[in-house]
């Protein structure tokens, strides 16, 4: 959820972008179709789309949120349309028991230090993603990793579990004799087989990237790549002076005008909603401190489901995003697992009045805050720190929600406090991914408490079965239909129509500025954070 980012001036930024030249004119040719008289190379792009990893480009210890895997490459991948597609590998089986994933790789990939790429190197990337302490990659459901052959690997699962396709498009690969020797050096000059290959890396600054001559696939189209850390009011100073080709802006930026750019909306799954505490409040011990959980008023459903209908999402949409964005109610929209025949009302403050009235709660003093049992249906409801978008939306709620007759104040907390109050009082969270295990790590109630995942401590058995059925199903399109009845079965689910364990609003999308003459083509929607780079083989200048 952390996203690091780097304070960077536009001097430094002209200094940085000058010396990649090393001293000499950074291209000859001049893009006609750019007023910003940029005097970059035609196959040069620099860019400013990313957060700088902290740890450095080792894909054994995970990436977290708006990292691509422009050096490495992976077994599989999603396209556009979200279907598994072959990158490394040329296929899988599953064994009759779908414990033994049967994977084949191509047999003519290199390294761009030229050495072979074989079984052995994914054996080891899979088997040190798992077990070094400082991975964040969770790999606990695998028993073993095996070499069948030089180009085939065995992954034997404790228990069935068919979002593990999902894990094959998560590590890049690394050369195991390179990594194994010096795994800290290894992370600041990584050697891959992806499109590209790391050239420099001044910290803090900037990362250039050349494009590996070597590669297996697609060759990109421009030559050089140069990744820049900006923060958003540099961003925007920089893409006027004509100094970067493309750069992610907020929506509140989607109107500002720069000659020669263009900005492109891209699909995204990324989704905001409130997590509600669901207990009654009581106290727990978590990682050696005594911290509350569960709240007197939101483990009434009848105020969760209220907060799910009362208000507009599209008005939402157009207020607090310009309009860059598609209403979510399951925070799984666009994905095939999530059950889209289930509408929920919105907009409908009076339906929410009338659940609230008949679940007990009433204005008894006239005070404008409902009241039951003695308790007012008062709350906080929690954003973190450099977020404008989450205290936006909190600042929205608490406003359109007074008609409702609850009191709600938004309240901003660092990273470090909210892990501490999220238990016990409703918190905007952002999630998107393109794997349904997004679905077992936030309503089942192993994950209660664990990290940023089931917040609210939402417990139901039932729920808990059906996730662990489709996580044992032996196709994805079986588990799909479990996905769904754990959404809401008819009777039970995490969904609004059952327990309404969270109320989702927006689905965000992501908004690119860039110059005209660049064609990105069609990236897959957008996981949290973003992962623009992921096509970046398919990029060119519509002039070319």
């Amino acid at each position: 959820m952390r996203k690091f980012q780097l304070k960077l001036s536009l001097f430094i930024l002209v200094f940085v972008l000058a010396a990649c030249s090393n001293g000499e004119t950074a291209g000859k040719e001049k893009n006609d179709n750019n007023d910003n008289n940029s005097t970059r190379s035609k196959d040069e792009l620099v860019l400013s789309v990313s957060s700088e990893p902290e740890s450095g480009f080792d894909p054994t210890i995970g990436w977290g949120h708006s990292a691509s895997s422009i050096f490495q490459s992976i077994l599989f991948k999603r396209g556009s349309d979200m279907e598994v597609k072959n990158d490394l590998a040329t296929g899988y089986k599953l064994s009759a028991d779908h414990l033994t994933w049967t994977v084949t790789i191509r047999n003519d990939v290199t390294f761009s230090d030229g050495s072979p790429l074989t079984a052995d190197d994914v054996v080891y990337s899979y088997d040190t993603a798992r077990t070094n302490p400082e991975s964040n990659v969770d790999l606990t459901m695998v028993e073993s990793i095996k070499r069948v052959d030089d180009y085939t690997i065995d992954f034997v699962l404790k228990t069935p579990q068919s979002t593990f396709i999902d894990k094959l498009m998560e590590i890049g690969i690394v050369p195991k004799k390179i990594h194994e020797a010096d795994p800290k050096g290894y992370a600041q000059k990584p050697i891959g087989s992806g499109p590209y290959v790391l050239k420099q890396w001044d910290k803090g600054q900037q990362v250039v990237a050349e494009r590996n001559e070597k590669y297996y696939g697609e060759k990109p189209a421009f030559k050089k790549l140069t990744l820049v850390y900006l923060e958003e009011d540099a961003i925007m100073t920089a893409l006027k002076a004509g100094e970067i080709d493309m750069a992610k802006i907020p929506t509140s930026l989607s109107a500002t005008k720069v000659d020669g750019m263009k900005v492109q909306e891209i699909m995204s799954v990324e989704n905001q909603g409130i997590a509600f505490p669901i207990p009654e409040p009581h106290k727990v011990t978590k990682n050696g401190k005594e911290v509350p959980v569960g709240n007197a008023v939101t483990s009434d459903p009848a105020i969760r489901k209220a907060i799910n209908i009362a208000v507009s999402r599209e008005d939402m949409i157009n207020g607090l995003l310009n309009g860059f964005g598609t209403p979510a109610y399951t925070g799984l929209e666009q994905m095939p697992w999530n059950n889209d025949a289930l509408i929920i009302p919105d907009g409908d403050m009076e339906g929410a009045k009338n659940l609230l009235a008949d679940a007990g709660w009433k204005d008894s003093n006239g005070d404008g805050v409902l009241e039951k049992n003695g308790v007012d249906a008062a709350f906080d409801i929690i954003y973190t720190t450099n977020s404008e978008q989450r205290q936006a939306l909190a600042v929205y709620l608490s406003e359109a929600l007074k008609e409702l007759g609850l009191n709600i104040t938004p309240v901003q907390k660092t990273w470090e406090e909210a892990e501490l109050l999220m238990h016990s009082q409703p918190i905007v969270l952002s999630w998107g991914e393109h794997s349904p295990q997004l679905v077992n790590q936030l309503y089942h109630s192993k994950f209660q408490g664990i990290e940023y995942n089931n917040t609210g401590f939402y417990a139901n058995k039932i729920v808990d079965t059906h996730i662990e059925d489709a996580l044992m199903a032996a196709t994805s399109e079986e588990a799909n239909e479990l996905w769904k009845q754990a959404i809401y079965d008819g009777k039970t689910g995490f969904g609004y129509q059952g327990d309404a364990t969270w109320a989702w609003f927006m689905n965000t999308n992501h908004l690119y500025m860039m110059r005209d003459d660049l064609n990105i083509s069609i990236p897959k929607p957008q996981p949290h954070g973003g992962a623009i780079l992921d096509n970046i083989t398919e990029w060119k200048l519509t002039n070319e």
